[in-house]
């Protein structure tokens, strides 16, 4: 009897600690705000990629201040067939490969990128100062735990020694990415970036819904992020009128068991 009990007090120890840290990304998340952060000069590291109904966010740790932004949008000839939830960063995708040219057709390149952007207030910050993390997403299931995230990491600021010339120190990255680029299924650790990839195999051509966050670390204590939803949907254009309507959450449910019945 007493084995039994101790047996059964280590069971619920375990499951505790797992559900302290086992729990889905909340978009939005708590502190962020949504808008436009193109008067950060933020790129996407693109040209032409929209910066409006973004979540950002500015965090202040005593001198520094860090700039933090994500979104997503259509990949190139579908980035006008994304609908935008006008209170917060969700965002209808259209579900389904995209054929492109060159490299992308080798390659499960979705019909929709998610973006990121890092940036520190200070060009003398100390390098390695912070750790940055972008989890992601392969699981089309709702609620996703962030602990079966995939996630990309890397010190910031970083150090950059060009071919010639001095050592730089980088203090804005940012970029625009796509869940079939093969670096975020391999993963591996390049340059000082290391890509942890998640369990789970991701398919553009299924219904379903993808989280993300951007965090900022410093001696492992979470300073805060921000974090974003996308929802693959077969019409998200669609979606523009349903909310006029306030339709979206019904049908987005019926698209949820479809895409359960799919997978």
């Amino acid at each position: 009897m007493k084995r039994t009990l101790v047996c059964l007090m280590v069971v619920a120890a375990c499951l505790a600690a797992e559900s302290s840290w086992a729990d889905p990304i909340q978009v939005p998340e708590s502190g962020a705000s949504y808008g436009d952060v193109g008067s950060w000069g933020v790129t996407w590291d693109g040209s032409g990629i929209p910066t409006d109904h973004s979540a950002f966010r500015e965090i202040t740790d005593g001198d520094y201040t860090i700039r933090l932004a994500m979104r997503a949008h259509g990949r190139y000839t579908y980035l006008a067939g994304v609908y935008q939830d006008p209170s917060g960063p969700i965002y209808y995708v259209e579900t389904g490969k995209y054929g492109g040219d060159g490299s992308d057709k080798d390659y499960d390149y979705a019909k929709w990128n998610f973006d990121w952007y890092v940036a520190i207030s200070r060009t003398d910050a100390t390098p390695n100062r912070y750790t940055v993390k972008l989890f992601y997403d392969f699981d089309p299931g709702t609620d996703t735990d962030e602990a079966t995230h995939g996630w990309v990491s890397f010190a910031f600021p970083f150090q950059y020694q060009p071919p010639q010339g001095p050592l730089v120190i980088v203090t804005t990255a940012q970029d625009s990415w796509n869940l079939g680029m093969p670096f975020l299924t391999t993963g591996g650790t390049s340059n000082g970036v290391t890509v942890t990839p998640p369990s789970a195999t991701f398919n553009p051509n299924v219904n379903g819904e993808y989280t993300f966050r951007l965090a900022v670390y410093k001696d492992s204590s979470d300073l805060g992020g921000v974090s974003i939803k996308v929802n693959a949907v077969p019409e998200p254009t669609s979606m523009v009128a349903l909310s006029s309507l306030g339709l979206i959450g019904g049908v987005w449910g019926v698209v949820r068991r479809r895409k359960r019945s799919q997978v």
